[in-house]
């Protein structure tokens, strides 16, 4: 080995998002805006041929790289749009339009760590089954049953935070078809399980 090996012969990845862009977001049929954050952009990939940025919401962060731009990561809303429809045609998906909620059972506590407030909910829809969220999981759709409502109301955090009853308007998500669980039927975009 000599001084030629640590020579780097390879130009660096361009930069294609500067601090405020606009980046859309596809996670199968959901889009999130995103902005890029203030952060220098690094250089990162197996053989550093990529580029990532920092993005955020407001809410969350998140990271996309050069090689998202275009599959995963758009720059424009249509072409979003566009890649979310194609994998909403092709799985089984539940619209959040669709889902017709027409009972709410929901209970909340401010978790004391960080001051969170911390919400868990069921819903009858209209067709008999159950939309719900626990205070730890994403929000699914099961099969109404007692067996369901029971486990709902085993939470932990019933014995450890005492939450209360609340009044409480339920947004539905978008919702698709589970693989690997026995007791979801569908779940939100971000939970591995729904793959459609």
């Amino acid at each position: 080995m000599n001084i030629f090996d640590f020579i780097i012969t390879s130009e660096e990845p361009p930069v294609l998002l500067y601090p405020g862009n606009e980046v859309f977001v596809v996670t199968k049929g959901d889009i999130e805006r995103f902005y890029v954050e203030e952060r220098k952009s690094w250089i990162c990939g197996s053989d550093n041929e990529n580029r990532g940025y920092s993005i955020s919401n407001g809410r969350t962060y998140n990271v996309v790289t050069n090689m998202d731009i275009g599959s995963c990561a758009f720059l424009e809303h249509d072409r979003a749009k566009m890649k979310a429809e194609e994998y909403i045609n092709s799985h089984d998906v539940i619209l959040a339009d669709d889902i017709r909620i027409v009972k709410t059972v929901a209970y909340g506590y401010r978790r004391k760590v960080d001051d969170r407030d911390m919400v868990s909910f069921y819903c009858t829809l209209d067709n008999g089954e159950l939309y719900m969220k626990e205070f730890m999981t994403f929000c699914h759709i099961v099969k109404n049953t007692k067996k369901a409502i029971e486990k709902f109301m085993s939470q932990q955090e019933f014995e450890f935070e005492d939450p209360v009853r609340i009044n409480c308007i339920v947004n539905p998500k978008n919702m698709y078809k589970c693989k690997g669980t026995n007791d979801w039927l569908y779940t939100e975009a971000g939970c591995a399980y729904g793959i459609g």
